[in-house]
Order: structure tokens, then sequence, then C-alpha cells
């Protein structure tokens, strides 16, 4: 026979209230760690992203680029680092298949020199560059 609810000994109710509230501030210390866990992982990737973009742009015009072709884990080395020799051998095959995306390189004047840049009229009037 079996005893109904009403004859159920209450004795095991403060036990079992107090194994539920222990359980709820274990869920939401957990729920707490996994926030902070994620909130970290963002700013890791973060980091790697501004440290590829880095690296790609002495090589692309916008290095934001790079995430349109290739995926953050792309630019990993085996320890979880960004390889700079990696992006930047992946940002030049870019290149090479769409050279627009490439970043200009500087003009130099006659003989391999950089050519003066004249600002304004004061350079103008004093002969500036020649």
């Amino acid at each position: 026979m079996q005893p109904d609810d009403a004859t159920v000994d209450q004795s095991s109710e403060p036990a079992h209230d107090a194994a539920g509230a222990e359980a709820a501030r274990y869920r939401r210390q957990l729920r707490d760690a996994e926030l902070e866990r994620d909130g970290l992982a963002a700013r890791v990737d973060g980091f790697r992203r501004s440290a590829a973009e880095r690296a790609a742009a002495r090589v692309l015009r916008a290095p934001a680029d790079l995430w349109l072709f290739h995926d953050p884990a792309d630019v990993l080395n085996e320890h979880g680092d960004v390889d700079e020799d990696l992006v930047e051998d992946l940002a030049r095959r870019l290149t090479d298949s769409r050279p627009g995306l490439r970043r200009p390189v500087p003009r130099h004047g006659a003989g391999g020199h950089r050519a003066e840049q004249v600002t304004g009229w004061d350079g103008v009037l004093k002969g500036s560059g020649t």
C-alpha cells in the first residue's frame, strides 16, 4: 500500500529545499562562468583578428578583406597564435587572384628617391624639390 500525498512525512522537505537551493546556486555559478568564458573568448578572438589584420596590412589595401576569404582559424599556428608569415602568404595569394585588393606601392621620384611633396604655396615659392 502506498501512502497518499497527505500522509507523506514532512521532515524530508527542508533537506529537499536545501539541496534544491544548493543546486540552484551551482547552476547560477555555472551560467556566470559560461558568460565570463564567452566574453574572454570574444576578446581573444578580437586580439587575434587585430594581429592578423596588422600583418595583412603589409599586403592588402583593406586588411579586413582577409576575412572575406578566410576564417580566423585559417591564420593560427598549432599553438593557437596568429602566424604572421602565414597571414602575409594568404594575403599575397589573395592579391595574385584579385590585384585590386593589393596595397598600393608608394611612388618614387627619378633615381629611386622618394619625390618630395610640396605642401602649399610656401613650398612652391621656395622652390621645394629642386
